[in-house]
């Protein structure tokens, strides 16, 4: 597994173009190219080699890291893909001494919510009419322990 975390800022074009198709073709509440376009120096990309598989955080000054999506490609799924993305993506979040990683994640994917909640997340509370189409979302939290000593 060929695993890297990266600034988005300092992305080579054609992985951002790809991650970028992958969020448009697959993801249920896709960003606009222009909401790419605005990322700062905080928002942080972890992918796979073959780019069928991401994750992206915003990284706070907090010691926060607010995980915005996290993707498999169909075709992968079923395989402990993204359980070997979120693994990398929790070390390396340690690493840079994170503490605490939150997410909202529409209510009604059990899927989703169920990985999260294997990963160690923990409800905290609901977001009413979060999403475009007026769907609910669920903020989770997760404390990174050992990332404090």
């Amino acid at each position: 597994m060929n695993f890297i975390f990266k600034d988005l800022p300092s992305l080579d074009q054609t992985v951002l173009d790809k991650i970028i198709e992958l969020d448009q073709t697959f993801f249920p509440y896709p960003w606009k190219q222009t909401h790419w376009n605005e990322r700062t120096d905080s928002f942080s990309l972890v992918y796979d080699g073959n780019l069928d598989r991401f994750a992206l955080f915003e990284l706070g000054d907090d010691r926060v890291a607010l995980l915005h999506k996290i993707l498999v490609h169909p075709k992968q799924r079923g395989q402990k893909k993204a359980q070997e993305l979120w693994e990398f993506a929790q070390t390396e979040l340690k690493r840079r001494e994170v503490i605490s990683v939150l997410l909202e994640v529409s209510e009604d994917n059990q899927q989703a919510i169920s990985f999260y909640v294997r990963q160690g997340f923990q409800p905290l509370n609901k977001i009413k009419s979060y999403y475009s189409d007026g769907k609910s979302a669920l903020r989770m939290q997760l404390f990174l322990n050992d990332a404090l000593g």
